[in-house]
């Protein structure tokens, strides 16, 4: 009679399935929101992303949301959920940039009353926080699982705030 005794792993554990589920989904739906940014980058319009380095703060948002969305799908397609997570924390910062400016140029707004004023106290303050936190994890590929959440959190308060505007407008009208 033999036993076989197995090896410990050495290695990280893979990140469950849901999550990659989950990502996939995540980069999709930016990255149909990236094509929709597409245009307005040819529209021709000198007054659209604004001149100076406002004009530049938008149109890196604008520019760069579709090849992080194909950059994150790419890796989770390959099963690198490690590299695909800093893609999706990077469409959060973009996003965190282009909204630099209109911090700068209003401050006295900011951030607004009820709860686009939550919102955008949380863009400005919470949001690029969670993404740091998310590639520093990656970088340490460490809790692979709570980065990927973490990535996902400006998505998913940007798809709830439609979402409740939705509701809003189907409820009280315009």
């Amino acid at each position: 009679m033999s036993t076989v005794i197995a090896a410990p792993q050495t290695g990280v554990a893979q990140p469950s399935r849901w999550l990659r589920i989950y990502l996939i989904v995540i980069a999709i739906v930016e990255g149909l929101e990236g094509i929709g940014k597409i245009p307005i980058l040819f529209s021709g319009d000198a007054e659209v992303p604004g001149p100076g380095w406002s004009g530049w703060a938008v149109t890196s948002e604008l520019a760069l949301t579709l090849p992080f969305a194909l950059v994150a799908l790419f890796f989770l397609v390959k099963r690198d959920v490690r590299r695909a997570i800093p893609a999706l924390a990077g469409i959060g910062l973009v996003k965190w940039i282009s909204y630099l400016p209109s911090l700068a140029i209003h401050p006295a707004e900011f951030p607004g009353p009820g709860f686009m004023g939550v919102f955008m106290a949380m863009q400005m303050t919470v949001f690029p926080l969670l993404m740091l936190m998310a590639i520093a994890l990656c970088w340490k590929n460490q809790r692979l699982a709570l980065a990927g959440i973490l990535a996902s959190v400006p998505t998913i308060a940007h798809w709830l705030g439609v979402v409740a505007f939705g509701i809003g407008v189907a409820i009280y009208g315009f």
